[in-house]
C-alpha cells in the first residue's frame, strides 16, 4: 500500500488551484459567468474545508495536547455554522439563476475529487512498478 508524503496537501492544493482555473474556463465557455462564479465559490469553499481541517488537525492533534478533543469540538461547531452561512449565501444567489447552484455544487466536491483521483493515481503507479 502506497504512503502518503509531507508534500501531498501541497500538491493537492496546486492540482485544485488548476483545476479550478480550467473550471472557470470551461463553466463560463458552456453556461455562463454566472456559473463559472458559482463553480469558483464552491471550489473556494471546498479547499477552504481541506484546510481548516489540516490546520487544525496540525496545531491540537499532537501527542500529550489534553485540549484536543474541546478543540475539535469547537471546531465542529464552527465549521457547522459557517457551513450553514454559506450555504444559505449560495441558494441567495442561486435564485438569479439555477446555474450558479449547479456549478457551486460541482465545486464543492472539487478538493475532494482531486484527493480521490491522486490517491487513485498513487496507488495504481505502485501497483505497476511491482
Amino acid at each position: 500500500m502506497p504512503t502518503i508524503d509531507n508534500g501531498f496537501l501541497g500538491r493537492v492544493y496546486r492540482t485544485s488551484a488548476i483545476v479550478c482555473a480550467v473550471g472557470f474556463l470551461v463553466w463560463w465557455a458552456t453556461m455562463g459567468l454566472y456559473a463559472a462564479l458559482g463553480w469558483v465559490a464552491g471550489s473556494l469553499v471546498s479547499l477552504a474545508v481541506v484546510r481548516s481541517l489540516e490546520i487544525v488537525i496540525r496545531w491540537q492533534f499532537v501527542p500529550g495536547n489534553p485540549r484536543a478533543g474541546s478543540a475539535l469540538a469547537r471546531f465542529s461547531v464552527l465549521k457547522v455554522l459557517a457551513a450553514l452561512v454559506i450555504l444559505s449565501l449560495a441558494v441567495i444567489a442561486g435564485r438569479y439563476g439555477y446555474e450558479f447552484i449547479v456549478a457551486f455544487c460541482a465545486g464543492i466536491l472539487l478538493a475532494q475529487a482531486v484527493i480521490i483521483l491522486k490517491v487513485l493515481g498513487k496507488a495504481l503507479s505502485s501497483r505497476l512498478s511491482e
